[in-house]
């Protein structure tokens, strides 16, 4: 369980949308390099129109907010209990029910704690309903991110480095730095899940592929059309193969560098 609250970021919940924003602009700065990321309690602004009911307009900064929440790739999780978690306990004609309070998480602590839950609980004599998160399970180990040579092979590598690098952020150089590397970063995990995941696979499949041309071919040795379909399966196996190579390789070296002083004492 764990009590509302933005660890690492001294909250700046002021009424004052001018003020919040130095808020907003310290959550994008930490979000920048976090792993696993909750942010809890009241940010006294709401998302939507609809988070609040009331016999006045809504004049908070919405969108500020909302940029805020894009840039750190945070998102609400699912709670269940007070749909309105915070209330001014005025009279009927000034009465006043908003979502001021949120649990926000980001994608990777989706993938780590994929079994974890929030509820606002009845707000008692406070304005603000309590918010409680539960962990059901240990956390996922987290993987790690490593780069594989063998993706400076692939053709659309150096394209898609300079696409992702080549992007606006504003901040402090740390900030745009920070934020260029996880444009790369995610740029090369798709690069990876769309050519090279489950490789051993995807070589045999090649194989399988490149033996089906040389047996057509062998039934008709002098088509040009299953001389190419020979000679470009072909390429596409060893290309692939190769790959594999490397990627074990790399592995093994990364496997010794960290068992083999262990294991010669």
């Amino acid at each position: 369980m764990v009590e509302s609250g933005c660890f690492g970021i001294q909250p700046q919940r002021s009424n004052n949308a001018a003020v919040r924003q130095g808020l907003w602009d310290s959550l994008v700065h930490f979000g920048a390099s976090v792993g696993p990321w909750i942010v809890m309690g009241d940010f006294n602004v709401i998302r939507y129109e609809w988070e609040k009911i009331s016999h006045t307009p809504v004049t908070s900064d919405l969108l500020a907010f909302n940029d805020c929440i894009l840039s750190c790739g945070l998102d609400d999780m699912n709670c269940t209990g007070c749909e309105y978690p915070w209330h001014n306990r005025q009279e009927s004609g000034s009465v006043v029910y908003s979502k001021l309070d949120r649990v926000m998480i980001n994608n990777d602590w989706s993938r780590a704690f994929t079994q974890t839950s929030a509820q606002f609980l009845p707000p008692g004599l406070s304005h603000h309903s309590p918010s409680l998160v539960t962990f059901h399970g240990d956390p996922l180990p987290r993987k790690w991110f490593s780069y594989l040579n063998c993706w400076a092979d692939h053709p659309n590598f150096r394209d898609l480095v300079l696409d992702a690098w080549d992007c606006e952020i504003m901040g402090t150089p740390m900030f745009r730095l920070m934020r260029k590397l996880r444009n790369v970063k995610r740029k090369l995990k798709l690069l990876h899940h769309t050519q090279f995941s489950d490789i051993g696979k995807r070589v045999q499949r090649r194989k399988e592929e490149l033996a089906d041309c040389y047996t057509a071919l062998l039934a008709n040795p002098l088509s040009d059309s299953l001389i190419q379909q020979e000679k470009q399966a072909s390429i596409a196996y060893w290309k692939l193969k190769e790959a594999e190579t490397k990627i074990l390789t790399q592995r093994a070296k990364l496997h010794d560098m960290k068992y083999g002083e262990m294991s010669s004492q």
